[in-house]
């Protein structure tokens, strides 16, 4: 997928997340929302769930400080984020919704790249 169709995949996913769920507050945190600075924050990453990518349920709105943290943990999908969650105690209500989006379905796995040597 070129970094163009990812763009027009994602771009409004803040607005249409806030407007839906109603945010004022970090999704994680609960700090007061910075709007203008706050970032969606994708749950399962983009590089290897790309399909996922445009869905507003597969994300957070959070914080720039806080998307920070979560860059720099490299976090790439939910275990990982809710292990994160659990560490800082972070609320952790994401999940269900996350859940209602991906259930248990084997084929929402990681994407395979094939390495040429």
């Amino acid at each position: 997928m070129t970094l163009r169709l990812y763009t027009l995949r994602v771009r409004g996913l803040k607005n249409k997340r806030k407007q839906k769920y109603q945010i004022c507050n970090d999704e994680l945190t609960g700090d007061e929302l910075c709007y203008n600075s706050a970032e969606f924050s994708h749950i399962r990453s983009v590089s290897l769930y790309p399909y996922l990518a445009g869905f507003i349920e597969n994300g957070v709105i959070v914080n720039k400080s806080t998307h920070d943290t979560i860059t720099k943990n490299s976090i790439k999908d939910e275990l990982e984020l809710l292990d994160l969650c659990n560490y800082h105690g972070w609320d952790t209500s994401w999940k269900d919704k996350f859940s209602n989006l991906v259930g248990d379905e084997k084929y929402l796995e990681p994407l395979q790249l094939k390495l040429c040597e």
